[in-house]
C-alpha cells in the first residue's frame, strides 16, 4: 500500500512540519451560535408591510 510507504519529497515533510507548528500555535475557542427570532410585534408590522406592498 503506498499510503503506509513514507514520502521521500523534502517538500511533503516540510510542509507537514508547518502544519504542525501552524496547529501548535492555534487557540481552542468555542462555537456559539446566535440566533434573534422576530418578536410577534415584529412578525405582525412585516404582515403588514406586505400587505400594503400587494395591493399597490
Amino acid at each position: 500500500m503506498e499510503k503506509d510507504k513514507p514520502s521521500t519529497n523534502p517538500m511533503v515533510h516540510e510542509i507537514e512540519v508547518k502544519a504542525e507548528d501552524i496547529k501548535k500555535k492555534l487557540k481552542h475557542v468555542e462555537t456559539q451560535e446566535k440566533s434573534i427570532l422576530p418578536t410577534k410585534e415584529d412578525i405582525e408590522q412585516e404582515k403588514k408591510d406586505d400587505d400594503k406592498n400587494e395591493s399597490k
